[in-house]
């Protein structure tokens, strides 16, 4: 009969039954009624006592930390929002068509490059004068040309400052040049006011 042995050859276990364990004896006293399963243990339990399980580890649970969000097994990467803002100090020419800048300066097509795709989440818009004549629309939008919308153009109607924050929906690719323009939708002048101011709303890893 076989015996499990202490270093120094002491011995602390012998199958109950050679030819058919059911259990283990690990000292004089204590039987585990089970024997251990492929990759299981035997582990002391803290309390005198012995239990057959898994070893310490596994994978990993309970909430999520650093870049990740939510709990394990499952976590996801945490996301920022960013608003970035868009401008213009030339107003809307006769043509119809401005694409607002980046840190002040003057575009004729979209200007930014994201890194990493982002979720497009909503725009605001506001501008200096009243304009009560042309009406416009701001639109979203990746390129090159032609340009294509994003999500829904947010209407600034005439006589009016500002317009009130639209929610949209659309995904703008990683390595995607995308931009705001405004376009006029009423009126052929160009626009009274001399600034506009957009902010957009997006969300990326």
């Amino acid at each position: 009969m076989s015996s499990l042995s202490r270093a120094g050859g002491s011995t602390i276990g012998t199958p109950v039954d050679p030819a058919s364990p059911s259990g283990i004896l690990i000292d004089p006293y204590t039987e585990i009624g089970t024997s251990p399963a492929l990759d299981e243990v035997i582990k002391g339990d803290g309390l005198g006592g012995w239990t057959v399980g898994l070893p310490p580890g596994g994978p990993p649970s309970g909430a999520a930390t650093g870049d990740l969000s939510g709990n394990y097994p499952n976590p996801s990467v945490k996301t920022k929002r960013l608003l970035l803002e868009f401008s213009t100090t030339g107003g809307v020419p006769s043509s119809g068509v401005r694409y607002l800048s980046r840190g002040g300066v003057a575009v004729t097509s979209v200007p930014v490059l994201l890194p990493a795709a982002a979720t497009l989440l909503g725009v605001t818009v506001g501008v200096n004068v009243i304009d009560s004549v042309q009406s416009y629309n701001i639109e979203v939008v990746s390129g090159p040309a032609p340009p294509t919308l994003i999500g829904l153009a947010l209407a600034l109607p005439a006589s009016t400052l500002s317009a009130s924050r639209r929610d949209l929906s659309g995904v703008i690719g990683a390595g995607a040049l995308w931009g705001v323009r405004v376009i006029r939708t009423s009126g052929v002048a160009a626009s009274v006011f001399t600034t506009l101011r957009v902010e957009v709303e997006v969300e990326m890893p």
